[in-house]
């Protein structure tokens, strides 16, 4: 009974979300600066010097190659991320910078390219796309 009641559970979280205009699951980050780039988001407004992770700890997740975009895909609604901050923040790498220099240094020195600081209306707006530069 137990396992029944866990896979119920399991099989609500994975379609909870709505896929329509009060609920979206993903974000497409373009870049369109002529060099590699990375990216990182932040749900810890107003906190906007915490920089983690590390994006380079997985290079297939936050590349972004020159020219070209990648979509971010979560499991939940991200409107429901707004409960509990009033902006998220996503952070551009360069990614020269990020493969040279230890992370420590980048997070002390506050290494970014740019930094968004986007509400749920931002990214309506957006069409929930952010684009670089």
């Amino acid at each position: 009974m137990i396992n029944l009641i866990l896979f119920g559970i399991v099989i609500l979280f994975t379609i909870s979300c709505r896929n329509d205009e009060n609920c979206h699951d993903s974000i497409l980050i373009k870049n369109n600066s002529s060099k590699a780039m990375y990216f990182g988001f932040s749900f810890r407004y107003p906190d906007t010097i915490t920089l983690d992770p590390n994006p380079t700890l997985d290079k297939l997740y936050f590349k972004i190659e020159n020219h070209s975009d990648k979509s971010v895909h979560y499991r939940h609604c991200i409107e429901d991320d707004f409960v509990f901050t009033s902006k998220i923040m996503c952070f551009i790498y360069n990614s020269e910078t990020l493969e040279t220099t230890p992370w420590d240094t980048v997070v002390k020195k506050y290494m970014i390219l740019k930094r968004y600081d986007l509400t749920l209306h931002d990214l309506d707006s957006l069409n929930w796309i952010i684009t670089y530069p």
